[in-house]
């Protein structure tokens, strides 16, 4: 399969990634931000099924924790690292902003789906860097940090999606980021399930209907 792009050790970005052109000259450009344990490959195919045609970029998180890799920090109990919490979301900042000039593609065009570690780091970059990511689907997100002032996300869409038996984020944590989105001013849809922290067909359909809407 052939993915486009490949940076195996990229230096000017920092971060492993692929970018696989539009194959229908859309302008739209999707990130993909895996899980625990996921990397580069993990979510194209969701990505394809989400939004067909897509230019798609997608790049491994920099943490490599339990022999896992990860986008930032959370310990066995639930609990982010603030301080690489907030480390990597300028870091994953810095790749959006340098990727979208490599790859010449507007940021404003740009949609981000996240799952688990993923999406909580994404959440980190809309709360802390408003107007980077402005439509976006978070599948079972943790709430990773309260800023201290808060963003006027009044330009943001998000669809958050979970598990309503889900023991690897709790459902809480994501309806409480659910919360806070809306009173930054963000037009936010959310969406559960009855099962655990897998992704499911009808909540798959609901994200590409929030993406194509």
């Amino acid at each position: 399969m052939s993915v486009g792009t490949h940076k195996i050790n990229d230096k000017e970005l920092g971060f492993i990634h692929h970018f696989i052109p539009s194959s229908k000259k859309i302008k739209g450009v999707i990130l993909l931000l895996h899980g625990t344990g996921g990397d580069e490959n993990y979510l194209i195919n969701l990505g394809r099924k989400i939004s067909p045609g897509a230019a798609i970029l997608t790049p491994r998180g920099n943490v490599f924790d339990n022999e896992s890799n990860r986008f930032c920090l959370r310990s066995p109990d639930g609990v982010f690292d603030i301080d690489d919490v907030k480390l990597r979301t300028d870091e994953l900042t810095d790749f959006i902003v340098k990727a979208s000039k490599r790859y010449k593609f507007d940021v404003n065009r740009l949609s981000v789906i996240g799952y688990s570690n993923g999406a909580s780091i994404a959440a980190s970059v809309i709360l802390t860097h408003p107007g980077i990511i402005k439509r976006v689907v978070l599948f079972h997100p943790g709430l990773p940090l309260i800023p201290q002032i808060l963003p006027d996300l009044s330009y943001t869409r998000a669809l958050i999606t979970y598990g309503e038996n889900d023991t690897i984020v709790q459902p809480d944590e994501s309806l409480e980021l659910a919360k806070l989105l809306k009173h930054c001013g963000a037009n936010v849809e959310t969406y559960r399930h009855g099962g655990h922290h897998e992704l499911v067909k009808d909540e798959i359909i609901t994200a590409k209907r929030f993406l194509e809407s």
